[in-house]
């Protein structure tokens, strides 16, 4: 249920991208590309039930009652489960499945953590040092934030650092914060 609304933005997203999509292909007849784009919703639909990170790391191209699916996932093991789910769509009659398998591989899950431990970090240097904040911004990556940026003194980037290094969720930072420019 956490994902509901977090999963919102990436699903208007994909269904923005996927009317331009259709509706730059010209040539084709209205009823089709309308055809397609139901059945593109309904198979990713299928494939975010399966795993939610396939919404940002699974691409679904429809075509007629082709349909081709390419990305990259985690587990090798599902990438006959989502060609599979792909197949099981009604009007879908056969499926290129040009997924493959990454363990290493990020999905949503984790870049919404990154954005949100990101935030909470900027509160919290803003809270600490006020408009100095807005000259330095912070790149998370699995608890790992970067500190880039410029202040104007030592004492002012080591209350950033403190205040950075007590956020909740931070393992690590990187100090590329530069003095008095």
């Amino acid at each position: 249920m956490r994902y509901s609304i977090a999963i919102l933005p990436w699903i208007l997203l994909l269904s923005f991208g996927t009317l331009t999509a259709c509706s730059e292909s010209g040539g084709g007849k209205p009823a089709s590309q309308a055809k397609d784009v139901l059945l593109t919703a309904e198979i990713k639909s299928k494939l975010a039930a399966i795993d939610i990170d396939t919404t940002s790391n699974v691409s679904v191209s429809v075509n007629g009652e082709t349909v081709t699916l390419r990305g990259v996932v985690r587990k090798a093991s599902e990438i006959d489960r989502l060609g599979d789910a792909a197949a099981g769509v009604q009007g879908v009659t056969s499926v290129k499945n040009l997924i493959t398998s990454d363990a290493k591989t990020r999905g949503v899950s984790e870049k919404l953590g990154d954005v949100s431990l990101e935030t909470e970090v900027a509160v919290s240097l803003a809270a600490q040092t006020g408009v100095n904040a807005l000259g330095v911004k912070a790149h998370a990556r699995d608890g790992v934030v970067t500190l880039q940026g410029h202040v104007p003194s030592e004492a002012i980037k080591s209350v950033m650092w403190s205040a950075a290094k007590k956020t909740h969720g931070v393992k690590r930072i990187v100090d590329e914060i530069e003095v008095g420019k």
